[in-house]
């Protein structure tokens, strides 16, 4: 008997989420040589790009440091808002 569509779209979905986990590390290991300096001129040059194609939301981007700020240290929530003011 075939698979069901229930087991047919459970494959599916751990096939993409290990695609997306290997996308994740081969973009986490490309940027990990980078300097600070590197990480940061990537940085500008990718918000650059979203704000002339209009998909630049920094709201959206606000949104996702505000949940992650609870884990952070003082100094790297200084960092992280004194980054959100030059990307603004």
């Amino acid at each position: 008997m075939g698979k069901s569509l229930f087991e047919f779209a459970e494959e599916k979905t751990e096939a993409k989420t290990q695609n997306s986990q290997e996308e994740l590390k081969k973009t986490f290991n490309s940027y990990s040589k980078l300097s600070e300096g590197e990480l940061m001129s990537e940085l500008f040059s990718q918000v650059e790009k979203q704000k002339r194609s209009g998909t630049f939301n920094f709201s959206e981007l606000t949104q996702k440091f505000e949940a992650i700020r609870p884990m952070l240290s003082d100094e790297q929530i200084k960092n992280l808002d004194k980054l959100l003011n030059q990307i603004r």
